[in-house]
């Protein structure tokens, strides 16, 4: 899983600089990253039907609501948030969301508030979701690496 999750940060990484300069997210780099991620679960035997279907279902649900909002998510966006989803899963993912869009919700509340910009301000989601699955890929690392109260108490 270490290749899988480095492939997907350092891909993060580029399309968030990316993101941040040219405001489009470069699909062949996450279609390339995505078919990786697909291979290395595959040969892992951790390639399951539900997560294809998962990120299946995601993408096709986050590229309609692009087409609803009249492009305020780009479809950028829903093909790496759907590459996230194929490498961590739906609970990693669905934490990897809270934590993106709870980010998002701050930075607009304050620019809307103290900064007083524009409601028409685009925020380039990239270099949130980054933040988020660093956040979540740091809290599992926590979680299941740290002893747990009963090791000290048998050493």
């Amino acid at each position: 899983m270490v290749f899988v999750n480095s492939s997907l940060l350092m891909t993060l990484g580029v399309c968030s600089v990316y993101d941040l300069r040219y405001r489009r997210i470069p699909a062949i780099v996450v279609a390339i990253t995505t078919l990786y991620i697909a291979v290395a679960l595959g040969v892992m035997g951790c390639l399951t039907p539900i997560r294809i279907v998962g990120a299946a279902v995601l993408c096709t649900f986050l590229e309609l609501l692009c087409i609803a909002s009249r492009d305020k998510i780009g479809t950028g966006d829903a093909i790496m948030i759907g590459m996230i989803q194929l490498a961590l899963g739906m609970r990693q993912n669905m934490l990897v969301l809270l934590v993106t869009f709870s980010m998002v919700f701050i930075t607009a509340c304050i620019l809307y508030m103290v900064c007083r910009v524009d409601k028409d301000l685009e925020i380039p989601l990239a270099p949130y979701l980054l933040v988020g699955v660093g956040v979540v890929l740091f809290a599992d690392c926590l979680l299941y690496t740290s002893p747990s109260p009963r090791d000290y108490a048998a050493s």
